[in-house]
């Protein structure tokens, strides 16, 4: 059974075909790269798999669910994560809490919650906190725990986008040139971060 199956994808943009009848599949524990040129639509399907946009034809499945109509939030719920070209990071919090945000259902997440503040939500927020500890552990930036995230660099930026999309703990993580504009150390790290994940 494949992870995520894409059949028959396509997309257009005022008339331009951007994706056409794109498939194929991956399983679970591989790593698999999209390659082409500028403009060849990679960008694109990555979008059309996490439902940034509606395809005009085709059928996405993960892990036998038909993703095609959903939200984007509904996807993520489902279990993919994702990083992005551009980078998207919370600038004005600091490198923890962009962290601490990731987690999926959170308890504290509901008005509720968040304004009575049950023991169960303080519990939740301090797992969270060591989760993102832990993250930011692994891609090297402990150090910068409480440092704004608009005062990282490029490739700090692009490290604490990964380590977000880890701490999602998504099955599949999308990870749109994850390396573009970094320095070759930094290129590297990434690198070999991913090839243990």
């Amino acid at each position: 059974m494949s992870l995520l199956k894409v059949d028959n994808l396509r997309k257009e943009f005022d008339g331009v075909l951007a994706v056409d009848n794109v498939s194929f599949s991956l399983e679970k524990g591989t790593i698999t790269s999209l390659i082409g040129p500028n403009g060849a639509g990679k960008t694109t399907i990555l979008n059309l798999v996490n439902h940034l946009y509606q395809p005009d034809g085709g059928q996405i499945y993960f892990n036998e669910h038909e993703l095609t109509a959903l939200s984007p939030h509904r996807v993520a719920q489902l279990g993919i994560g994702r990083t992005f070209q551009n980078i998207r990071i919370f600038p004005q919090i600091s490198v923890l809490e962009n962290l601490m945000l990731a987690p999926r259902n959170q308890k504290g997440e509901g008005i509720f919650s968040a304004l009575i503040r049950t023991q169960q939500v303080k519990i939740d927020e301090r797992q969270a906190g060591e989760k993102a500890m832990s993250y930011l552990g692994i891609v090297g930036l402990l150090d910068k725990k409480n440092e704004m995230a608009e005062n990282l660099s490029h490739g700090q930026r692009k490290l604490l986008e990964l380590a977000r999309a880890l701490a999602t703990g998504s099955q599949l993580l999308l990870l749109d040139e994850p390396t573009a504009g970094v320095f070759p150390n930094t290129r590297n790290k990434i690198l070999d971060l991913l090839q243990e994940l």
